[in-house]
Protein backbone atom coordinates (compact mmCIF):
# COMPACT_ATOMS: atom_id res chain seq x y z
CA UNK A 1 0.00 0.00 0.00
CA UNK A 2 1.07 3.62 -0.42
CA UNK A 3 -0.35 7.07 0.04
CA UNK A 4 -0.26 10.00 -2.30
CA UNK A 5 3.24 10.78 -0.96
CA UNK A 6 4.47 7.26 -1.87
CA UNK A 7 6.09 6.78 1.52
CA UNK A 8 6.46 3.87 3.90
CA UNK A 9 5.43 5.97 6.90
CA UNK A 10 1.71 5.32 6.26
CA UNK A 11 2.24 1.59 5.83
CA UNK A 12 4.11 1.30 9.10
CA UNK A 13 1.46 3.30 10.96
CA UNK A 14 -1.36 1.18 9.43
CA UNK A 15 0.30 -2.03 10.58
CA UNK A 16 0.65 -0.63 14.11
CA UNK A 17 -3.09 0.14 14.40
CA UNK A 18 -5.12 -2.47 16.33
CA UNK A 19 -6.55 -4.89 13.74
CA UNK A 20 -9.95 -5.30 15.34
CA UNK A 21 -10.65 -1.67 16.20
CA UNK A 22 -8.40 0.90 14.56
CA UNK A 23 -8.34 -0.47 11.01
CA UNK A 24 -12.00 -1.44 10.91
CA UNK A 25 -13.35 1.84 12.33
CA UNK A 26 -11.05 4.10 10.34
CA UNK A 27 -10.95 2.40 6.98
CA UNK A 28 -7.93 2.29 4.67
CA UNK A 29 -9.09 5.02 2.30
CA UNK A 30 -9.88 7.44 5.11
CA UNK A 31 -6.62 6.62 6.86
CA UNK A 32 -4.53 7.31 3.74
CA UNK A 33 -6.26 10.63 3.17
CA UNK A 34 -5.76 11.67 6.80
CA UNK A 35 -2.11 10.60 6.94
CA UNK A 36 -1.37 12.43 3.71
CA UNK A 37 -2.79 15.65 5.19
CA UNK A 38 -0.71 15.20 8.35
CA UNK A 39 2.48 14.69 6.30
CA UNK A 40 1.77 17.78 4.21
CA UNK A 41 1.20 19.76 7.39
CA UNK A 42 4.45 18.54 8.96
CA UNK A 43 6.43 19.14 5.80
CA UNK A 44 4.90 22.62 5.47
CA UNK A 45 5.85 23.48 9.04
CA UNK A 46 9.35 22.13 8.52
CA UNK A 47 9.76 24.12 5.32
CA UNK A 48 8.54 27.28 7.00
CA UNK A 49 11.06 26.85 9.84
CA UNK A 50 13.79 26.15 7.31
CA UNK A 51 13.14 29.33 5.36
CA UNK A 52 12.83 31.37 8.57
CA UNK A 53 16.23 30.05 9.63
CA UNK A 54 17.61 30.91 6.21
CA UNK A 55 16.29 34.48 6.49
CA UNK A 56 17.75 34.78 9.98
CA UNK A 57 21.17 33.72 8.74
CA UNK A 58 21.04 35.98 5.68
CA UNK A 59 20.13 38.94 7.89
CA UNK A 60 23.19 38.49 10.08
CA UNK A 61 25.57 37.47 7.31
CA UNK A 62 24.71 40.66 5.45
CA UNK A 63 24.48 42.95 8.48
CA UNK A 64 27.84 44.48 7.49
CA UNK A 65 25.91 46.21 4.68
CA UNK A 66 24.02 48.22 7.27
CA UNK A 67 27.28 49.30 8.94
CA UNK A 68 28.88 50.29 5.66
CA UNK A 69 25.77 52.17 4.58
CA UNK A 70 25.98 54.25 7.76
CA UNK A 71 29.65 54.92 7.02
CA UNK A 72 28.75 56.03 3.48
CA UNK A 73 26.11 58.42 4.82
CA UNK A 74 28.72 59.95 7.15
CA UNK A 75 31.31 60.20 4.38
CA UNK A 76 28.78 61.96 2.14
CA UNK A 77 27.66 64.23 5.04
CA UNK A 78 24.01 63.31 4.44
CA UNK A 79 22.97 64.02 8.08
CA UNK A 80 24.59 67.47 7.94
CA UNK A 81 22.99 68.33 4.59
CA UNK A 82 19.50 67.46 5.89
CA UNK A 83 20.13 69.26 9.19
CA UNK A 84 21.41 72.43 7.49
CA UNK A 85 18.35 72.56 5.27
CA UNK A 86 16.18 72.85 8.37
CA UNK A 87 13.33 70.81 6.90
CA UNK A 88 12.72 67.49 5.14
CA UNK A 89 14.72 67.37 1.92
CA UNK A 90 13.55 65.71 -1.28
CA UNK A 91 15.56 63.06 -3.07
CA UNK A 92 16.36 65.39 -5.97
CA UNK A 93 17.46 68.14 -3.57
CA UNK A 94 19.63 65.69 -1.64
CA UNK A 95 21.25 64.36 -4.81
CA UNK A 96 22.01 67.90 -5.96
CA UNK A 97 23.57 68.83 -2.62
CA UNK A 98 25.79 65.75 -2.45
CA UNK A 99 29.34 65.80 -3.73
CA UNK A 100 28.84 62.79 -6.01
CA UNK A 101 29.26 61.96 -9.68
CA UNK A 102 26.11 62.78 -11.70
CA UNK A 103 25.82 59.17 -12.88
CA UNK A 104 25.46 58.00 -9.24
CA UNK A 105 22.51 60.25 -8.34
CA UNK A 106 19.99 57.51 -9.08
CA UNK A 107 21.61 55.13 -6.63
CA UNK A 108 21.12 57.42 -3.62
CA UNK A 109 17.48 56.33 -3.38
CA UNK A 110 18.53 52.72 -2.84
CA UNK A 111 20.99 53.71 -0.10
CA UNK A 112 18.35 55.83 1.62
CA UNK A 113 15.77 53.03 1.44
CA UNK A 114 17.91 50.81 3.65
CA UNK A 115 18.81 53.61 6.06
CA UNK A 116 15.14 54.58 6.40
CA UNK A 117 14.24 50.94 7.00
CA UNK A 118 16.76 50.77 9.87
CA UNK A 119 15.45 53.97 11.44
CA UNK A 120 18.34 56.28 10.65
CA UNK A 121 16.14 58.62 8.59
CA UNK A 122 12.43 59.30 8.24
CA UNK A 123 10.75 59.50 4.85
CA UNK A 124 7.41 60.91 3.70
CA UNK A 125 5.66 61.54 0.38
CA UNK A 126 5.24 65.17 -0.58
CA UNK A 127 3.95 66.91 -3.71
CA UNK A 128 3.59 64.59 -6.69
CA UNK A 129 4.61 61.44 -4.84
CA UNK A 130 8.14 62.72 -4.32
CA UNK A 131 9.94 61.35 -1.28
CA UNK A 132 11.49 63.63 1.34
CA UNK A 133 13.91 62.68 4.13
CA UNK A 134 14.37 63.96 7.66
CA UNK A 135 16.61 63.13 10.61
CA UNK A 136 15.81 60.73 13.43
CA UNK A 137 17.42 60.73 16.90
CA UNK A 138 19.98 58.22 15.61
CA UNK A 139 21.05 60.27 12.58
CA UNK A 140 21.23 63.42 14.72
CA UNK A 141 24.19 61.70 16.39
CA UNK A 142 25.92 61.47 13.01
CA UNK A 143 26.22 65.23 12.45
CA UNK A 144 29.50 67.09 12.85
CA UNK A 145 28.32 68.98 15.92
CA UNK A 146 28.47 67.57 19.46
CA UNK A 147 27.01 65.23 20.47
CA UNK A 148 28.24 63.23 17.48
CA UNK A 149 29.32 59.66 16.88
CA UNK A 150 30.65 60.26 13.36
CA UNK A 151 34.30 59.84 14.41
CA UNK A 152 33.33 56.56 16.08
CA UNK A 153 31.77 55.39 12.81
CA UNK A 154 34.92 56.23 10.88
CA UNK A 155 37.28 54.61 13.38
CA UNK A 156 35.27 51.46 14.19
CA UNK A 157 34.66 50.77 10.49
CA UNK A 158 38.21 51.52 9.43
CA UNK A 159 39.73 48.64 7.40
CA UNK A 160 42.38 48.23 10.12
CA UNK A 161 39.67 47.24 12.61
CA UNK A 162 37.75 45.09 10.14
CA UNK A 163 40.73 42.96 9.04
CA UNK A 164 41.27 41.12 12.39
CA UNK A 165 37.74 39.73 12.27
CA UNK A 166 38.72 37.64 9.23
CA UNK A 167 41.32 35.90 11.42
CA UNK A 168 39.03 35.15 14.37
CA UNK A 169 38.44 31.47 13.56
CA UNK A 170 42.17 30.78 13.20
CA UNK A 171 42.88 32.79 16.35
CA UNK A 172 40.68 30.47 18.43
CA UNK A 173 42.66 27.46 17.18
CA UNK A 174 46.06 28.88 18.16
CA UNK A 175 47.75 29.04 21.55
CA UNK A 176 48.94 32.64 21.13
CA UNK A 177 47.80 35.13 23.78
CA UNK A 178 48.02 38.27 21.67
CA UNK A 179 44.64 39.64 20.49
CA UNK A 180 43.64 39.18 16.81
CA UNK A 181 44.41 42.83 16.03
CA UNK A 182 48.04 42.31 17.00
CA UNK A 183 48.20 39.09 14.97
CA UNK A 184 46.83 40.90 11.92
CA UNK A 185 49.00 44.03 12.09
CA UNK A 186 52.13 42.89 13.91
CA UNK A 187 51.70 45.52 16.63
CA UNK A 188 49.36 46.31 19.49
CA UNK A 189 46.27 48.43 18.97
CA UNK A 190 47.81 51.30 20.94
CA UNK A 191 51.01 51.18 18.88
CA UNK A 192 48.94 51.25 15.70
CA UNK A 193 47.02 54.29 16.93
CA UNK A 194 50.25 56.17 17.58
CA UNK A 195 51.82 55.15 14.26
CA UNK A 196 48.93 55.92 11.86
CA UNK A 197 48.04 59.60 11.86
CA UNK A 198 44.67 59.36 10.03
CA UNK A 199 43.37 56.63 12.30
CA UNK A 200 44.85 58.44 15.31
CA UNK A 201 42.93 61.56 14.34
CA UNK A 202 39.59 59.76 14.05
CA UNK A 203 40.20 57.82 17.27
CA UNK A 204 41.15 60.92 19.28
CA UNK A 205 38.16 62.83 17.89
CA UNK A 206 35.91 59.96 18.94
CA UNK A 207 37.34 59.95 22.46
CA UNK A 208 37.09 63.75 22.75
CA UNK A 209 33.47 63.81 21.58
CA UNK A 210 32.60 60.96 23.92
CA UNK A 211 34.20 62.90 26.78
CA UNK A 212 32.20 65.96 25.74
CA UNK A 213 29.03 64.01 26.41
CA UNK A 214 30.10 63.78 30.06
CA UNK A 215 28.33 67.10 30.59
CA UNK A 216 25.13 65.04 30.59
CA UNK A 217 26.58 62.79 33.30
CA UNK A 218 27.71 65.72 35.46
CA UNK A 219 24.33 67.40 35.01
CA UNK A 220 22.30 64.31 35.92
CA UNK A 221 24.66 62.97 38.61
CA UNK A 222 25.70 66.06 40.57
CA UNK A 223 25.61 64.27 43.95
CA UNK A 224 28.44 62.04 42.73
CA UNK A 225 30.83 65.02 42.65
CA UNK A 226 29.49 66.98 45.59
CA UNK A 227 31.77 67.10 48.61
CA UNK A 228 34.94 66.49 46.57
CA UNK A 229 37.81 68.95 46.68
CA UNK A 230 40.17 67.15 44.31
CA UNK A 231 39.91 64.65 41.45
CA UNK A 232 42.34 62.83 39.15
CA UNK A 233 41.09 61.99 35.65
CA UNK A 234 43.13 58.95 34.56
CA UNK A 235 43.65 58.88 30.80
CA UNK A 236 41.89 62.24 30.55
CA UNK A 237 43.67 63.36 27.38
CA UNK A 238 43.41 67.11 26.85
CA UNK A 239 41.20 67.59 29.89
CA UNK A 240 37.75 67.73 28.29
CA UNK A 241 36.03 65.96 31.20
CA UNK A 242 37.94 67.89 33.86
CA UNK A 243 36.92 71.19 32.28
CA UNK A 244 33.27 70.10 32.33
CA UNK A 245 33.54 69.15 36.01
CA UNK A 246 35.28 72.44 36.92
CA UNK A 247 32.61 74.41 35.08
CA UNK A 248 29.93 72.88 37.32
CA UNK A 249 32.06 72.57 40.47
CA UNK A 250 34.60 75.44 40.43
CA UNK A 251 36.00 74.45 43.83
CA UNK A 252 37.24 71.03 42.64
CA UNK A 253 40.90 70.93 41.68
CA UNK A 254 41.36 68.49 38.79
CA UNK A 255 44.48 66.71 37.63
CA UNK A 256 44.72 64.88 34.30
CA UNK A 257 47.05 61.88 34.26
CA UNK A 258 47.97 60.66 30.80
CA UNK A 259 51.01 59.54 28.83
CA UNK A 260 53.73 62.22 28.63
CA UNK A 261 53.38 62.81 24.87
CA UNK A 262 49.62 63.32 25.26
CA UNK A 263 49.80 66.04 27.92
CA UNK A 264 53.05 67.69 26.84
CA UNK A 265 52.75 71.48 26.58
CA UNK A 266 49.05 71.55 27.54
CA UNK A 267 48.31 74.80 29.41
CA UNK A 268 47.43 74.45 33.09
CA UNK A 269 45.02 76.68 35.01
CA UNK A 270 44.39 77.37 38.68
CA UNK A 271 42.04 74.37 38.97
CA UNK A 272 43.47 72.14 36.23
CA UNK A 273 46.91 70.66 35.84
CA UNK A 274 48.39 67.92 33.65
CA UNK A 275 50.80 65.18 34.72
CA UNK A 276 52.58 62.80 32.38
CA UNK A 277 52.79 59.29 33.74
CA UNK A 278 51.61 55.67 33.68
CA UNK A 279 48.60 54.54 35.70
CA UNK A 280 50.24 51.14 36.20
CA UNK A 281 53.13 52.84 37.98
CA UNK A 282 51.26 55.33 40.15
CA UNK A 283 48.33 57.74 40.41
CA UNK A 284 48.42 61.11 42.22
CA UNK A 285 46.47 61.32 45.47
CA UNK A 286 43.01 62.90 45.41
CA UNK A 287 39.55 62.63 46.94
CA UNK A 288 38.35 60.80 43.85
CA UNK A 289 39.86 58.95 40.89
CA UNK A 290 37.92 59.03 37.58
CA UNK A 291 38.26 56.11 35.14
CA UNK A 292 36.18 56.74 32.02
CA UNK A 293 36.07 53.77 29.66
CA UNK A 294 39.51 52.73 30.87
CA UNK A 295 39.07 49.38 32.59
CA UNK A 296 37.19 47.62 29.78
CA UNK A 297 40.38 47.88 27.71
CA UNK A 298 42.38 45.75 30.15
CA UNK A 299 42.39 42.21 31.53
CA UNK A 300 41.21 41.39 35.05
CA UNK A 301 44.81 41.15 36.28
CA UNK A 302 45.66 44.57 34.83
CA UNK A 303 42.45 46.13 36.19
CA UNK A 304 43.17 44.72 39.63
CA UNK A 305 46.59 46.36 39.59
CA UNK A 306 45.11 49.74 38.64
CA UNK A 307 42.34 49.50 41.25
CA UNK A 308 44.85 48.69 44.00
CA UNK A 309 46.84 51.77 43.02
CA UNK A 310 43.60 53.80 43.12
CA UNK A 311 42.88 52.42 46.58
CA UNK A 312 46.20 53.78 47.84
CA UNK A 313 45.66 57.17 46.13
CA UNK A 314 42.32 58.00 47.81
CA UNK A 315 41.58 58.61 51.51
CA UNK A 316 39.89 55.84 53.48
CA UNK A 317 37.31 58.27 54.79
CA UNK A 318 35.34 60.04 52.05
CA UNK A 319 37.41 58.87 49.09
CA UNK A 320 36.08 56.96 46.10
CA UNK A 321 36.78 55.77 42.58
CA UNK A 322 34.32 56.92 39.88
CA UNK A 323 34.05 54.57 36.91
CA UNK A 324 32.02 55.03 33.73
CA UNK A 325 31.90 51.74 31.87
CA UNK A 326 29.64 49.01 30.55
CA UNK A 327 27.83 46.66 32.95
CA UNK A 328 26.27 43.64 31.24
CA UNK A 329 22.85 42.79 32.65
CA UNK A 330 21.06 40.31 30.40
CA UNK A 331 18.14 39.88 32.80
CA UNK A 332 17.15 43.57 33.04
CA UNK A 333 18.42 45.19 29.82
CA UNK A 334 16.31 45.12 26.69
CA UNK A 335 17.65 42.84 23.89
CA UNK A 336 18.99 45.69 21.74
CA UNK A 337 20.96 47.12 24.67
CA UNK A 338 22.37 43.70 25.56
CA UNK A 339 23.32 43.14 21.93
CA UNK A 340 25.29 46.40 21.86
CA UNK A 341 27.14 45.47 25.06
CA UNK A 342 28.01 42.01 23.74
CA UNK A 343 29.31 43.60 20.53
CA UNK A 344 31.64 45.77 22.61
CA UNK A 345 32.76 42.72 24.59
CA UNK A 346 33.89 40.97 21.41
CA UNK A 347 35.43 44.21 20.13
CA UNK A 348 37.61 44.37 23.26
CA UNK A 349 38.59 40.74 22.69
CA UNK A 350 39.63 41.54 19.11
CA UNK A 351 41.50 44.78 19.77
CA UNK A 352 43.05 44.53 23.23
CA UNK A 353 43.17 42.29 26.30
CA UNK A 354 40.01 43.74 27.83
CA UNK A 355 36.40 42.68 28.22
CA UNK A 356 33.00 43.94 29.27
CA UNK A 357 31.85 42.81 32.69
CA UNK A 358 28.70 41.90 34.59
CA UNK A 359 28.02 43.29 38.05
CA UNK A 360 29.35 40.06 39.54
CA UNK A 361 32.61 40.50 37.60
CA UNK A 362 32.97 44.10 38.79
CA UNK A 363 32.22 43.16 42.40
CA UNK A 364 34.93 40.50 42.37
CA UNK A 365 37.50 43.04 41.18
CA UNK A 366 36.45 45.64 43.75
CA UNK A 367 36.61 43.26 46.71
CA UNK A 368 39.95 41.80 45.65
CA UNK A 369 41.37 45.33 45.28
CA UNK A 370 40.45 46.16 48.88
CA UNK A 371 37.19 48.10 48.47
CA UNK A 372 34.17 47.43 50.64
CA UNK A 373 31.13 48.44 48.58
CA UNK A 374 29.97 50.11 45.40
CA UNK A 375 26.96 51.75 43.77
CA UNK A 376 25.94 51.32 40.13
CA UNK A 377 23.84 53.99 38.40
CA UNK A 378 22.75 53.18 34.83
CA UNK A 379 23.43 56.16 32.56
CA UNK A 380 22.66 56.90 28.94
CA UNK A 381 22.93 54.13 26.37
CA UNK A 382 25.37 51.36 27.16
CA UNK A 383 27.17 52.97 30.08
CA UNK A 384 26.80 52.91 33.83
CA UNK A 385 28.38 55.08 36.49
CA UNK A 386 29.99 53.07 39.28
CA UNK A 387 31.09 54.59 42.58
CA UNK A 388 33.54 52.39 44.48
CA UNK A 389 34.25 53.04 48.15
CA UNK A 390 37.13 51.90 50.39
CA UNK A 391 36.70 50.52 53.86
CA UNK A 392 36.93 53.47 56.20
CA UNK A 393 39.44 53.71 59.02
CA UNK A 394 37.78 53.13 62.40
CA UNK A 395 38.16 55.53 65.28
CA UNK A 396 39.66 54.15 68.49
CA UNK A 397 36.19 53.90 70.06
CA UNK A 398 34.81 52.06 67.02
CA UNK A 399 37.84 49.78 67.07
CA UNK A 400 37.23 48.87 70.70
CA UNK A 401 33.53 48.34 69.99
CA UNK A 402 34.33 46.04 67.07
CA UNK A 403 36.81 44.01 69.10
CA UNK A 404 34.31 43.61 71.94
CA UNK A 405 31.56 42.58 69.50
CA UNK A 406 33.76 39.98 67.85
CA UNK A 407 34.89 38.49 71.15
CA UNK A 408 31.29 38.30 72.37
CA UNK A 409 30.15 36.78 69.10
CA UNK A 410 32.82 34.08 69.03
CA UNK A 411 32.24 33.31 72.70
CA UNK A 412 28.57 32.61 71.91
CA UNK A 413 29.20 30.60 68.77
CA UNK A 414 32.60 30.41 67.14
CA UNK A 415 31.05 29.27 63.84
CA UNK A 416 29.48 32.69 63.34
CA UNK A 417 32.98 34.01 62.68
CA UNK A 418 33.04 31.96 59.50
CA UNK A 419 29.87 33.69 58.33
CA UNK A 420 30.92 37.29 58.95
CA UNK A 421 34.50 37.45 57.77
CA UNK A 422 34.75 36.03 54.20
CA UNK A 423 35.34 38.88 51.78
CA UNK A 424 37.05 41.11 54.34
CA UNK A 425 40.53 39.72 53.89
CA UNK A 426 41.93 37.19 51.39
CA UNK A 427 44.04 35.43 54.03
CA UNK A 428 40.94 34.73 56.11
CA UNK A 429 39.06 33.46 53.06
CA UNK A 430 41.89 31.13 52.08
CA UNK A 431 42.32 29.86 55.63
CA UNK A 432 38.62 29.16 56.06
CA UNK A 433 38.15 27.97 52.45
CA UNK A 434 34.96 29.99 52.11
CA UNK A 435 34.10 32.00 48.99
CA UNK A 436 33.09 35.65 48.91
CA UNK A 437 29.55 34.67 47.93
CA UNK A 438 29.04 33.59 51.57
CA UNK A 439 29.70 37.11 52.86
CA UNK A 440 26.96 38.57 55.05
CA UNK A 441 27.11 42.38 55.23
CA UNK A 442 24.81 43.05 58.17
CA UNK A 443 27.35 44.35 60.68
CA UNK A 444 28.23 47.99 60.05
CA UNK A 445 31.48 47.79 61.99
CA UNK A 446 32.85 44.78 60.13
CA UNK A 447 31.58 45.93 56.73
CA UNK A 448 33.13 49.41 56.95
CA UNK A 449 36.36 48.52 58.76
CA UNK A 450 39.76 48.86 57.20
CA UNK A 451 40.83 45.37 56.13
CA UNK A 452 44.20 45.51 57.91
CA UNK A 453 42.58 46.61 61.16
CA UNK A 454 39.87 43.97 60.95
CA UNK A 455 42.51 41.35 60.24
CA UNK A 456 44.55 42.40 63.25
CA UNK A 457 41.47 42.59 65.52
CA UNK A 458 40.24 39.23 64.28
CA UNK A 459 43.61 37.63 64.97
CA UNK A 460 43.48 38.88 68.56
CA UNK A 461 39.83 37.90 68.89
CA UNK A 462 40.29 34.33 67.78
CA UNK A 463 43.32 33.91 69.99
CA UNK A 464 41.56 35.45 73.02
CA UNK A 465 38.53 33.21 72.59
CA UNK A 466 40.64 30.07 72.41
CA UNK A 467 39.04 28.84 69.24
CA UNK A 468 42.17 26.97 68.26
CA UNK A 469 42.70 28.92 65.02
CA UNK A 470 45.02 31.83 64.40
CA UNK A 471 46.12 33.45 61.17
CA UNK A 472 49.64 33.91 59.95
Amino acid sequence: MSCSNNCLWCARLWVQLPRDTGRRSLGLKTFLSLSSSIIDLLQGKESNELFQAQSHLYKHMLSFISSMSIKSAVQLSIPDIINNDGQPITLSELASALDIHPTKAGFIHRLMCLLVHHGFFNSAKIGHDEEAYDLTPSSRLLKDKIPSLSPFVMSLLDPALITPWHLLGNWFQKEEKMPPFESAHGMSFWAYVNKNSDFNNHFNQAMAIDSGMMNLVVKDCKPVFEGLSSLVDVGGGTGTISKIIIETFPHIKCTVLDLPHVVANLPATENLKFIGGDMFQGIPSADAILLKLMLHCWSDEECLKVLKICRVAIPSNGGKVIITDIVINKDKDDPELTEGKLYFDLLMMILVTGRERSEKDWEKLFLEAGFSHYKITPLFGLRSLIEVFPRKQLSSNESVHLRTSLISMVARNSMQLFVFLPGLHPKLMNKMQIGSDKTIKNNEYIESADENEVFAITQITVTDCGCGWASN
